[in-house]
C-alpha cells in the first residue's frame, strides 16, 4: 500500500484467464485453463504441452465458447476414463452455454442463480 499518489503511466492491457476447478473441500485441484493473448509465446516454443496447464488463446485472452465447450469436453473424458461423475457449479456467463453437439455423459453443470454471483 502506498501513501504516494500512483504514478501516470497508462495501466498494462496484457490479459490472461484463468479457470480453476477442485472439489468442495479442495482436497482435489485439476489441471487449469489458461488462456492467453499469443498462441505460441516465444518462451514457451515447442513446450506448451508439457505446461501443467490447459492452454488456450485469443486476441483478448477471455474465455469463448468454443474454449469452454473444448474444456468440458476433455474434463468428461478424463471422468469417463476414471469411471467418475462429477457436478460443476458456475455462473450463469453468457459464454458457458454448452453447445448441442457437446454431448456430456459423465460431467453434469448447474448454473448457479445471478444473485450468488453478486454477493
Amino acid at each position: 500500500i502506498s501513501i504516494r499518489p500512483l504514478s501516470k503511466k497508462k495501466k498494462s492491457k496484457k490479459y490472461v484467464t484463468l479457470l480453476l476447478t477442485c472439489n468442495a473441500t479442495g482436497t482435489e485441484k485439476l489441471k487449469p485453463l489458461f488462456i492467453h493473448t499469443y498462441q505460441n509465446p516465444r518462451i514457451l516454443h515447442k513446450k506448451k504441452e508439457d505446461l501443467p496447464v490447459n492452454y488456450y488463446w485469443n486476441s483478448t485472452a477471455w474465455m469463448q465458447v468454443l474454449i469452454w465447450n473444448d474444456y468440458l469436453t476433455k474434463l468428461d473424458r478424463q471422468m469417463r476414463l476414471q469411471g467418475r461423475h462429477i457436478l460443476l457449479l458456475v455462473d450463469n456467463a453468457p459464454v458457458h452455454i454448452i453447445d448441442e453437439n457437446t454431448n456430456l455423459t459423465n460431467v453434469a453443470v448447474h448454473f448457479l442463480p445471478p444473485i450468488v454471483m453478486q454477493e
